[in-house]
């Protein structure tokens, strides 16, 4: 039976389509409604002997199928940063033992960007992985989340399990096969999908459980119920083609991403089969990997939130809230088994302790992602905060109150080495580190004694003595302290991410700069105000971004952009020839980092951190203190007229290459090794 220019099925069931052009095609014992789609051909549909699901409850007879193991096909799309192509590389290669003993394969699909290097990009990180299991594929031209994805199921057959993954999914070994068990072993279950820390309404239950490993590990171990997904969602979705019929995976009337899942479920059900999640199943899931350079993340969400419930409204209106609450009891009865459960999970060895857990403090965030880092080489790491202001739900770790007296005490009562922050940590870490026998360390990223205007200088310096080790971030930082300590000190040479921040290859706007404008003192504030006030009279376009209260202020002379995400600084860091470090002193410099990956030639005061590595290096523009303001406009129309632009972001970038995440977490590890 064949289908002109069908893209998706379904089985009449009394689920009235509101929107969209559709024909009933009749085959003998029941009927299918077809939504047609302009941009695939024709495709072959097996059809499946049974009578039309009903509504009234009574069920019609499924078809059985072996249970013996089908063979298993793992799809990947892959668009936006190369970041998360780096990442699944990983997981694909951890992936590999588990899935040949299932017979299966990998199949990758690179979609196409606006710009070629990236999709280069992609291609190069995926050289070279096991060629044996794994097919990689790409497109010249950018053809869709959706489109992508139904391309792959394309490549596979309809007698296998499909388990479409994203490129933002981490799991732990074994993940895979309990994904799969339920599809395996139930003939009427069609779709499977794991709890998820970020996973919707798939949440993983909440716990005392520090990190989805620790908490995978746990329900791993637990007896099963497999209960309905209402809906499942697409981050790591198993699929039974032998019971789901249709030549396309999702309907390209839902818009890249977002929606498409949870149609995907209601057609299953309304072939008379369950969508489930894999309850004995945690992975860790970011999401945004395919919507990291878009700014329409919120506008498609929205629009295709709209098209799902002119859909299926109705019934999800009726089903949703049952399942849903049979689901949260189930969480909760997981999460509490969790939390009983937790002193039996290997306990954390390495502990930072921070002031507060709010990431959108650079040097937070910085020691969360070092925690991370650390947890997927293997070393259980974990971090007390003394005020715990944020929520921290939807992130990989998160941290112990230190108010939290009883847990506190427990983690720190199996660890090795306990690890001050900052300088009103050092006191509690030097205490509780006697109490419990401990180790000590302090990882120092900014020269404290400047901060507040120099007000706690005494206090900071007295407090680098008595420490078993000091960490710092920069060679610069080394320097400063070497004097005030009685311990060797270690370089932790923290940085982004591998492949977070990268160039493009896109034409860039003629003098135009980049700046980190926020209304701090201590990052150059007065100064940056000195430098547009020269440059943009001379034709320089000045984007600044930082504090959003600036916004209106600024509007007159430069650019301001406020705070911006992620994608928004790739995007800028594009789009300017030159980003401008004005800060009066800088433990490391992560913007100046950030934009020289992406190709920015970095402009920069003598501050410490990455302007010395530039400066010993002898690469970007160094420019004086507030009397050579003047003198800015000379340096960049000299650099403009003579210099090779490409040569300049290369040597750029290769000065600084050494300062990552992933170096961060190496040279802990190699101390760790090492001293304890």
């Amino acid at each position: 039976m064949r289908f002109q220019n069908t893209n998706v099925l379904y089985c009449r069931g009394g689920y009235e389509e509101i929107e969209g052009d559709f024909e009933t095609v009749s085959l003998e014992t029941f009927e299918y409604i077809v939504s047609p789609s302009p941009f695939l051909d024709a495709k072959t549909l097996r059809p499946i002997e049974f009578t039309p699901f009903q509504l009234d409850g009574q069920n019609r007879p499924l078809p059985r199928f072996e249970h013996a193991s089908p063979r298993v096909s793992v799809i990947i799309p892959v668009y936006g940063s190369p970041r998360y192509t780096l990442d699944i590389r990983n997981e694909v290669e951890a992936l590999l033992p588990e899935l040949k003993a299932l017979n299966g394969r990998v199949i990758i699909s690179v979609d196409g960007h606006d710009h070629p290097l990236q999709t280069s990009l992609h291609l190069n990180l995926l050289k070279g992985i096991d060629v044996e299991t794994v097919e990689v594929h790409s497109h010249e031209k950018n053809i869709g989340f959706i489109r992508n994805v139904n391309f792959l199921y394309e490549k596979t057959s309809d007698d296998e399990i499909v388990v479409l993954l994203t490129t933002d999914v981490k799991m732990q070994p074994g993940s895979l096969s309990r994904v799969i068990a339920p599809l395996v072993s139930n003939d009427d279950i069609a779709l499977s999908t794991p709890f998820a820390v970020g996973g919707e309404n798939l949440e993983a239950p909440e716990s005392d459980v520090l990190h989805w490993r620790d908490l995978d590990t746990i329900l791993s171990n637990v007896e099963t119920s497999y209960p309905d997904a209402e809906t499942n969602v697409g981050y790591m979705l198993a699929i039974d083609r032998r019971k789901y019929p249709a030549a396309e995976l999702f309907d390209e009337f839902f818009e890249n991403g977002y929606g498409d899942d949870s149609d995907l479920y209601y057609r299953c059900v309304n072939l008379g089969f369950r969508g489930v999640v894999a309850d004995n199943c945690c992975v860790f899931h970011e999401h945004g990997a395919s919507f990291d350079l878009t700014s329409m993340r919120s506008e498609l969400r929205s629009e295709n939130f709209r098209r799902f419930m002119g859909r299926w409204g109705q019934v999800h209106s009726e089903r949703h809230p049952k399942a849903a609450a049979r689901l949260d009891m189930l969480k909760s009865e997981r999460g509490r088994l969790a939390s009983a459960l937790v002193q039996s999970l290997p306990m954390p060895k390495i502990v930072f302790l921070l002031p507060t857990n709010l990431r959108t403090i650079g040097g937070v965030a910085a020691v969360f992602d070092l925690v991370e880092a650390l947890c997927d080489l293997g070393v259980s790491a974990a971090v007390i905060c003394r005020q715990t202001p944020f929520d921290e739900s939807g992130f990989a770790s998160r941290s112990i109150s230190y108010d939290n007296v009883a847990r506190r005490d427990i983690v720190l009562a199996n660890a090795t080495v306990l690890i001050a922050t900052s300088s009103d940590t050092v006191e509690p870490v030097q205490e509780l580190a006697r109490q419990h026998e401990l180790k000590t360390g302090y990882f120092i990223q900014g020269p404290e004694f400047s901060f507040s205007d120099g007000q706690f200088l005494s206090s900071v310096v007295t407090g680098y003595l008595g420490f078993d080790a000091i960490f710092v971030v920069s060679r610069f930082l080394e320097e400063v302290v070497k004097d005030h300590v009685d311990k060797p000190i270690s370089l932790i040479p923290y940085g982004p991410r591998l492949e977070k921040y990268y160039n493009l290859g896109i034409s860039r706007e003629p003098k135009s700069i980049a700046v980190q404008l926020n209304g701090n003192t201590n990052k150059g504030a007065a100064f940056v105000a000195g430098v547009v006030a020269s440059l943009v009279p001379k034709g320089y376009r000045i984007y600044s971004f930082g504090d959003d209260a600036l916004r209106s202020k600024r509007k007159n002379f430069c650019t301001h952009l406020g705070f911006l995400t992620t994608a928004e600084k790739i995007r800028l860091f594009n789009r300017v020839e030159f980003y401008l470090d004005a800060s009066n002193y800088e433990g490391l410099g992560l913007l100046l980092i950030e934009s020289i990956r992406c190709g920015a030639i970095p402009v920069y005061r003598h501050n410490g951190g990455t302007s010395e590595i530039l400066k010993t290096a002898g690469c970007g523009i160094e420019i004086g203190d507030y009397a050579a303001i003047g003198k800015i406009d000379q340096q960049l129309s000299e650099f403009r007229r003579n210099a090779n632009f490409e040569t300049e972001r290369e040597f750029c970038k290769k000065s600084v290459e050494g300062h990552t995440l992933e170096a961060a977490a190496e040279a802990m590890l190699e101390w760790y090794n090492a001293q304890c």
